[in-house]
């Protein structure tokens, strides 16, 4: 599985030099399995670090595009791959509580 900041920055290094609208970024969270309140979090992120840039077009709205200049120093974050566990060898409750998202392992 991919991080949402690693979708974004392909995304929007993709469409350079074009800018990509803000609502587009947030119609492909939903393609991509991720929230849009998320989208605006992670390109702030992306911003504060150099390797997106952000302007308001004349309407106030939201554009982003991938900075060349600056992302050659960035290193996207690697996708981390879950954890795989034997629940067998856990008591019935807890494989339960954790099979279903209610409790974590604590490892």
């Amino acid at each position: 599985m991919r991080g949402l900041k690693v979708l974004i920055y392909d995304h929007l290094k993709s469409h350079y030099p074009a800018y990509v609208h803000k609502g587009d970024l947030e119609k492909m969270s939903g393609e991509w399995g991720y929230m849009a309140d998320n989208i605006c979090r992670r390109t702030r992120e992306l911003c504060n670090v150099g390797v997106i840039s952000k302007i308001l077009n004349e309407k106030g709205i939201v554009l982003y595009r991938y900075n060349p200049q600056r992302a050659t120093d960035y290193k996207p974050p690697k996708a981390v791959e879950p954890i795989k566990i034997d629940v067998s060898e856990l008591p019935e409750w807890r494989a339960y509580a954790v099979l279903n998202k209610q409790e974590s392992l604590n490892i």
